[in-house]
Formats: structure tokens, C-alpha cells, sequence
């Protein structure tokens, strides 16, 4: 049994890489990535500098944010750049993570998937806010899942369910004589 370097056991897992590092493609040799998931800032008269990662959102891919060759500014995800850098990242397919753990960023943790696969994989994780119809009078006429089922059934946008839950709009029965609201905190939703 190993552990990697995020702490993790695993179990049966591959013999770990050497650290190599490449050129991350067009940043002009600014910028490095290795194959263990770290990112460095080369420079000409000092050390190169390791980067801090951050995670997306709530605990979502680690990014980094870099200057290309142009002076452009752009917020990568740290495991597609290992992907391109070291592997050749089939049309149309979605870098992902082999063992499920967001910041485990190594070559060796990468597999391609296509959008349909990551759907099944990762969509029963999706954070889904249950949403209630209401009356002028407060009487609660329906229960919906999400703010989308809720938007398809009324014939609205999912913006304009969101904003009457969040109470952003000034008459928000107008003109159809009920609203929205959420109905509790949000829920992960797991497959049973």
C-alpha cells in the first residue's frame, strides 16, 4: 500500500513517476508543469517558484492562474495542463480525475472521458436546491426538485425561478399570482 503525497492510501496503485518537468504551451517559458501536478514561474535570475494551487469553488478542480506569452491572464485548471503537456488529449474529450480526488493533479491519476461519461460518473454529486411554489396567500400549490424542474414546468427561465427564491424581483407574483422559494438548504443527491 502507498501513500501519495496528498496522504491518501492506495491500494494496488503504480509505481510513482520521477518528477519531470515541460514547458507549459504558450506562456513563453514562463511557466512549467510537472508531472506530480505542481506549476512553477521560471525566471532568468532566481529560482524558479513553486505556485500555490486553489481550489475551483467548493472543493472543485485545483487552477492556477497564469500570464501567456501575449500578456494575457487566464485561470487554468492544473490537471488539463499536466494532460497537455505530457499526453496527447483526444478531440472532444474531458480530462478527469482517475481516483475521484480533485487535488491529486499526478499524470498518473488522469483518464479521458467524453461529456456523457463525466455526466454519469459525477452528475448524481450535483448540488440541487428543492423549490416550492406559492400563493398570494402563502398556501404552498407545488414541490419541485430543483430550480430547473420548477422553471421547465412554469414555462420560465431558471434565472427568473432563482430570482423570485432569492426575493430579487420587486413584485415577484406579478403577473401570475405566485412565486417561489426554496424549500431548505441545498442537497447532494446520490445515486441509491
Amino acid at each position: 500500500m502507498m501513500i501519495n503525497p496528498h496522504g491518501v492510501q492506495r491500494k494496488d496503485a503504480p509505481p510513482e513517476l520521477p518528477e519531470i518537468w515541460r514547458d507549459i504551451a504558450d506562456t513563453g517559458g514562463r511557466y512549467q508543469v510537472s508531472t506530480h501536478g505542481r506549476v512553477r514561474r521560471m525566471y532568468d535570475d532566481k529560482p524558479p517558484l513553486i505556485l500555490k494551487l486553489r481550489p475551483h469553488h467548493n472543493g472543485g478542480m485545483e487552477r492556477v492562474t497564469l500570464t501567456l506569452a501575449d500578456g494575457r491572464r487566464i485561470d487554468a485548471s492544473v490537471l488539463r495542463l499536466v494532460a497537455e503537456a505530457f499526453l496527447r488529449v483526444p478531440p472532444g474529450a474531458t480530462v478527469a480525475h482517475r481516483n475521484g480526488l480533485h487535488s491529486d493533479n499526478r499524470l498518473t491519476n488522469i483518464v479521458f472521458m467524453s461529456r456523457r461519461q463525466l455526466g454519469v460518473r459525477y452528475g448524481h454529486m450535483a448540488r440541487r436546491r428543492p423549490v416550492k411554489k406559492i400563493d398570494r396567500a402563502g398556501r404552498v400549490l407545488e414541490y419541485f426538485p430543483s430550480v430547473a424542474e420548477a422553471a421547465r414546468a412554469g414555462h420560465f427561465s431558471p434565472m427568473a425561478v432563482r430570482r423570485r427564491c432569492q426575493r430579487q424581483i420587486a413584485d415577484e407574483y406579478a403577473p401570475y399570482g405566485y412565486t417561489y422559494r426554496y424549500d431548505g438548504p441545498a442537497q447532494r443527491y446520490k445515486e441509491d
